[in-house]
């Protein structure tokens, strides 16, 4: 169980809080989780389960347009640096199996004199 959830803001805005739970007279755990493992029927690589709950109690959501713009560069951001990883790894395994007068394919490895 989680006892409190809240996501703030870190920029000037006029609600700090993004998310949080929402106040009532008897609070709740903000988030429980209950499994119920059955071990007669588990497997040595399969666990068989007889219960499973996930609650989550009522939430105060309050987005301000400025945060949404920023959480959406800040994604962009995130995409771009994985794919120019992405570039400079697939440039790199392909110049050094070159090298070695192999043809790659996306799928399988040849010899250049195929």
């Amino acid at each position: 169980a989680v006892g409190w959830i809240q996501l703030d803001h870190q920029l000037k805005a006029r609600e700090p809080v993004c998310v949080a739970p929402t106040p009532v007279l008897h609070p709740q755990p903000t988030f429980q989780l209950l499994a119920v493992k059955n071990n007669l029927r588990s497997k040595v690589n399969i666990d068989s389960y007889e219960y499973v709950a996930a609650a989550l109690q009522e939430m105060d959501v309050r987005i301000e347009e400025v945060w949404l713009f920023e959480v959406w560069e800040f994604l962009n951001r995130i995409l771009q640096r994985r794919d120019a990883k992405k570039k400079l790894y697939a440039v790199g395994t392909n110049d050094s199996a070159n090298q070695g007068g192999l043809h790659t394919d996306r799928y399988s490895f040849s010899d250049s004199a195929d």
